[in-house]
């Protein structure tokens, strides 16, 4: 993988989704917001700035500090809220210090450089969104500050409306939810938002993914087998079967993965890759990997992408995974503070992090993989500031494992999969798997 932003499972491309996706419809639907449409044509990168932060490093940094056996995200839609709330930070404050920490940045003229890069990634099999909620009451007498609805608007692909927490709560979270289902393509029809009648501002990604296996898995080689999670658990799961040929993979002392690659006509390097304990009885991977480093895992990564060509009989399980994760209680253990202050995004109102939330959802089949995250971060108001010849292998993915699918640029979607005695709801059987760090 290149050394640019990079993360596993929801991959960086642009933030705007121009038609809405909604499964059994072919009209095109608009929400009931009015958009503050800002004219940032001319608005360019500042001079000088050199690009500056890592999706890939928040990426790590969030699966180590989030709890469960099984774990989802899109360390691109993360970045990119964050991004937006690093935006509505003041000039020299801490609260911008902490979160260019946090971002692996240099500065925010550097943070939007490197923003502006990630845009530049997007294409038809993923698409990105933002909007920024701002309530009605809290803008009367005052206004959104136009340098930070010009950043969210130009770095980070979003909007900005006006709503009214305060006075309508329950019709602005079924905005949210509407908004959240369409720019999933239905993928998260039900999303809960976390805003409350308090909340002043609303910081919202939303990152679609869809791509084809550039082999699929023949259906008829599809059928239950059992899957060894942590702890000795034993799930009956369907399992796909197939031999691929000339696919990247690479093993060491401690770890095995494989890189399955995606029918992109637009775009090169755009794969899944899939990581195995070089142990097949060990169903320890998580323990494992989060014992190394970001730096060994990126090192491990590289060298799968660059690796020799194998020919592969590969079991992979056929997955329907839901997952929601704390995105505050992820932000304090990174390093924001519970003071950090945010003056910069509705002139003279102070602003703290209210609540987080990021829920994500991955389905994996014989035709491909869809993948859909929501990221979601409230602020409330301070009241006081503070082939062949090749060699062949076996991998058989029925033990925990790691997957994240990734762009030659970064990963988009992270998953670990340790436990499948319930699915999804909307998958194989039982019921949905939600964690909450």
């Amino acid at each position: 993988m290149k050394a640019l932003p990079v993360i596993a499972v929801a991959a960086a491309l642009l933030i705007v989704v121009a038609a809405l996706c909604i499964p059994g419809s072919t009209e095109e639907r608009r929400l009931p917001l009015e958009f503050h449409v800002l004219d940032v044509s001319d608005m360019d990168v500042k001079d000088g700035a050199v690009p500056s932060g890592s999706v890939n490093a928040l990426g790590w940094d969030c699966f180590d500090a989030a709890d469960g056996k099984n774990i989802l995200l899109s360390p691109y839609g993360i970045y990119f809220a964050l991004g937006m709330l690093a935006n509505g930070s003041e000039s020299g404050s801490e609260a911008e210090k902490e979160m260019l920490g946090i971002l692996h940045s240099e500065g925010i003229d550097s943070l939007n450089a490197y923003l502006d890069s990630l845009l530049a990634a997007n294409g038809e099999e993923f698409v990105s969104c933002g909007m920024v909620m701002v309530d009605r009451s809290a803008v009367a007498g005052t206004s959104v500050s136009e340098d930070f609805a010009k950043a969210v608007a130009r770095y980070c692909g979003g909007a900005v409306s006006e709503a009214d927490f305060s006075g309508d709560l329950d019709a602005v979270k079924a905005l949210i939810k509407e908004w959240v289902s369409e720019k999933t393509c239905g993928l998260i029809p039900d999303y809960e938002s976390i805003a409350t009648e308090d909340t002043v501002c609303d910081l919202l990604n939303v990152v679609h993914f869809k791509g084809s296996w550039s082999v699929p898995f023949d259906s008829d080689l599809t059928y239950d087998e059992y899957f060894r999670g942590d702890g000795g658990s034993v799930s009956l799961v369907p399992m796909m079967h197939g031999t691929l040929k000339g696919v990247r993979y690479h093993e060491d002392s401690r770890f095995r993965g494989i890189q399955l690659e995606y029918d992109s006509e637009l775009r090169e390097g755009l794969c899944m890759r899939i990581i195995l304990p070089k142990d097949p009885s060990s169903t320890e991977v998580l323990k494992e990997w989060k014992s190394e480093s970001w730096e060994n895992r990126e090192a491990f990564m590289g060298k799968l992408e660059s690796s020799a060509l194998v020919d592969a009989d590969i079991s992979l399980p056929k997955l329907d995974l839901s997952e929601s994760l704390d995105l505050k209680k992820i932000l304090s253990e990174l390093g924001l503070s519970e003071s950090a202050t945010f003056s910069g995004m509705i002139d003279g109102v102070p602003l703290s992090v209210e609540g987080g939330k990021h829920q994500a959802r991955m389905i994996v089949d014989e035709e491909g993989t869809e993948a859909a995250a929501v990221t979601e971060i409230t602020m409330e108001k301070l009241s006081v500031i503070p082939g062949s010849d090749l060699s062949k292998v076996e991998f058989r993915c029925d033990i925990p494992f790691l997957m994240a699918i990734v762009d030659e640029m970064f990963e988009a979607f992270a998953r670990q999969i340790d436990d499948l005695k319930a699915q999804s709801g909307h998958g194989h059987g039982g019921s949905e798997l939600t964690f909450v760090a």
